[in-house]
């Protein structure tokens, strides 16, 4: 305790009484615990109002950041918003694919389809 040994401290003790006389002694320490429980209160209240104070401003950051970062980027989907349109798209996508595999299938479509290609490989002819 503050750097003191156990004989330093009974030297201490034995000059108070010397000094303050056996009756207002227990009074002086009584009168210091209490300094020292009320020193210890306010300390623990000081601490308590910065841990709050820190944890306020460490939100209002994370808050600035992603106010920041929809500012910059125009994006304010949330995790499941993103997920949600990005399946969305992934099954429009699959969804065309299909449609084009049964036109593939599809008798008609051949016949259309290979129509077409001779109508463009037919060449011109010229009439002079």
């Amino acid at each position: 305790m503050f750097g003191l040994g156990a004989g330093e401290i009974f030297i201490i003790v034995a000059f108070a009484l010397i000094f303050i006389g056996p009756k207002k002694l227990p009074e002086l320490a009584r009168n210091l615990g209490k300094g020292l429980r009320e020193f210890q209160k306010a300390k623990d209240e000081l601490m308590h109002h910065v841990h709050n104070e820190e944890n306020e401003i460490k939100n209002s950051i994370g808050d600035l950041d992603t106010d920041h970062h929809e500012a910059l980027t125009g994006v304010n989907l949330s995790d499941d918003e993103v997920e949600a349109e990005v399946a969305a798209i992934e099954k429009a996508l699959n969804d065309g694919d299909s449609s084009e595999k049964t036109a593939s299938n599809n008798p008609e479509s051949k016949a259309q389809t290979k129509s077409e290609t001779t109508q463009e490989k037919k060449p011109e002819t010229k009439d002079s």
